[in-house]
């Protein structure tokens, strides 16, 4: 069986430029829905599913590739994919997500920070200058 998790877009669309087979079960899901990861993973592990499929408006303009790739790491699936209405397809890999988009996430993360911790520094410093 296959699960398709549809965030935007029209399911029937999505199925059928995917040529997706019909053994497919529909989540309705909003975005909001990631950030209840919990009761999230709970309705990937709730069956046994072969494939996840994450479906789309436009793969260019999501936000959230790294938390499917995450979720789709901890659900346990071996191979997944984000899929749109216009074909689109980015395969899910496991190995890719822990090799590539964990690291990725990490560096981001650092990245921002260390920026973040700049400014403050700055702006401090720009104040004390300004008592003067």
């Amino acid at each position: 069986m296959i699960l398709l998790v549809l965030l935007s877009g029209n399911a029937d669309k999505i199925i059928e430029k995917n040529s997706l087979h019909n053994d497919i079960e529909i989540i309705k899901v909003d975005e909001k829905d990631f950030y209840d990861y919990k009761d999230f993973l709970k309705k990937l592990k709730k069956r046994n599913y072969h494939r996840i499929y994450y479906g789309c408006l436009d793969i260019k303009f999501q936000r959230f590739i790294f938390f499917m790739h995450f979720f789709n790491l901890l659900s346990g699936m071996k191979k997944g994919a984000i899929i749109d209405e216009k074909g689109n397809r980015i395969k899910i890999l496991n190995i890719k997500t822990i090799l590539f988009e964990v690291p990725f996430f990490i560096f981001q993360f650092l990245l921002g920070l260390l920026v973040t911790v700049i400014y403050f520094f700055r702006i401090l410093y720009n104040k004390w200058r300004a008592k003067l």
